[in-house]
């Protein structure tokens, strides 16, 4: 076979291969209506079923060798791994499909994690403590406190990791106790 036909032939071989995966036409099926879309509930945070229009938490969880594994943080709609100092980093965990009764470790508040919170309405913040040069503009904030501060009901201190790795919340009863939380 000359070179020639080879490459006709590979050519008309592709040719089918690739309207052979084309698929068909397109169906005469309607497309869904708002209303039925609107009935599943997609969370904002994750584009997964669940979480629409339920309130929104945040909560700063330790990300150290010794808080890992960390409780909770499966369940968070997003994450966002924020270096703090000497190379080390926390997580401000965002929660919407799914508010947890147990999350953590969790620890002390940045000025980052407002810079992060601007984009979600009013969330609730579940934090151990910050600065207190940082406590006034949390205060300003448009966020709603939910640190252990203001809120040690909720707080737990496990019993299997050392302080200051071990606080957890139940986030679901923490939120649950707040108004105003979007």
């Amino acid at each position: 076979m000359t070179k020639t036909l080879k490459i006709i032939a590979l050519a008309s071989v592709a040719t089918f291969l690739l309207s052979a995966c084309g698929g068909s036409p397109a169906s005469d099926a309607a497309a869904p209506d708002a209303s039925e879309t609107a009935k599943v509930g997609f969370s904002p945070l994750s584009g997964l079923p669940g979480g629409s229009g339920g309130p929104i938490a945040v909560v700063k969880i330790d990300n150290v060798s010794p808080a890992r594994p960390q409780w909770g943080i499966s369940a968070a709609d997003l994450i966002f791994v924020e270096e703090v100092e000497a190379g080390l980093t926390r997580i401000a965990a965002v929660y919407n499909s799914t508010l947890p009764n147990k999350v953590g470790p969790v620890r002390s508040a940045r000025i980052s994690d407002l810079e992060i919170m601007e984009q979600f309405g009013t969330p609730a913040f579940a934090f151990s403590g910050a600065q207190s040069k940082f406590l006034p503009l949390i205060d300003q904030a448009n966020v709603i406190n939910a640190s252990h501060g203001l809120n040690g009901k909720f707080y737990t201190r496990e019993t299997d990791k050392n302080i200051p790795h071990n606080l957890t919340v139940d986030l679901a009863s923490v939120v649950a106790s707040l108004t105003g939380v979007s």
